[in-house]
């Protein structure tokens, strides 16, 4: 069987039936969610999904993927199918409400092969490292283009098999870059980025990390989708400013975010 539903109402509303009657008992079922995050931002606080990754994460059985877009989501959906045992797969949720900056094209690099169990990297540099997923990846992929032109080099990874989690990928990736930032459209408490912080610190991993995600608070300016994204501190520039911050530490007036050294105009060039 096949279920498909908004992100809000699983496993916000069916979490018991879940976790009881679904993974205890290991079945053979898929559910296909869609509007991760607050991509069904005009509907209310009522429908956004600010904790269905944290949700998921604690229920055994389960394999958890996401689709960072429709390309992606057509190579996933067969291998959740073929799959045994309950699977989760979160699709592509910004086409929901793409907001004033619309859905361009963005320029990376066709997928792969979609593996459970196993990130994608979309982007290889050697600064900072970003890891994303969903919708997130969008204003990530973004925000390493930008910081390209600024001279700063960062990778991109986008972590489609969120249970099992590529352990190896945070590891491999916060041994060979300086610092390590989480961007996800869900709370920063006990989401995708709380899975990295245990792996860093479990594994003796001491590098500059930073979660960026939606504060500890519903989302009730309400706007479009990128209205909305920019009142919980979720954008490009913000994603710029965190890694800025994490490569140089808290920003002040003399402080440089490039090679140039332009961190006091950072705001203004990257909104």
């Amino acid at each position: 069987p096949v279920v498909q539903a908004w992100s809000p109402f699983t496993p916000l509303r069916n979490f018991e039936q879940l976790r009881t009657y679904f993974c205890r008992h290991n079945s053979n079922g898929k559910i296909i969610t869609t509007a991760l995050g607050v991509a069904n931002c005009s509907h209310g606080s009522t429908h956004h999904d600010l904790e269905s990754i944290a949700l998921y994460r604690v229920v055994p059985n389960l394999t958890v993927l996401a689709a960072m877009d429709d390309a992606q989501f057509r190579l996933a959906f067969p291998v959740a199918m073929g799959h045994e045992g309950p699977v989760v797969l979160l699709g592509p949720p910004e086409t929901y409400a793409p907001g004033a900056e619309g859905l361009e094209p963005l320029d990376i690099p066709a997928h792969g092969e979609f593996r459970i169990g196993k990130a994608e990297w979309l982007r290889r540099g050697s600064d900072a490292v970003i890891i994303s997923v969903g919708a997130a990846l969008r204003y990530s992929w973004q925000a390493a283009k930008t910081l390209a032109d600024e001279g700063i080099d960062v990778s991109v990874i986008n972590m489609c098999s969120l249970k099992p989690f590529d352990t190896a990928a945070v590891l491999k990736a916060a041994r060979s870059h300086r610092a390590v930032l989480t961007v996800e459209e869900q709370s920063v408490i006990g989401g995708f980025g709380s899975a990295c912080a245990e792996v860093l610190a479990e594994n003796g991993v001491a590098i500059p990390f930073r979660r960026l995600g939606i504060p500890d608070q519903f989302c009730e300016n309400l706007g479009d989708w990128t209205y909305t994204r920019e009142q919980v501190g979720l954008t490009r520039a913000n994603v710029c400013e965190a890694i800025c911050a994490l490569l140089k530490g808290p920003p002040s007036a003399g402080t440089s975010c490039g090679p140039n050294g332009n961190r006091s105009t950072a705001s203004r060039k990257w909104a």
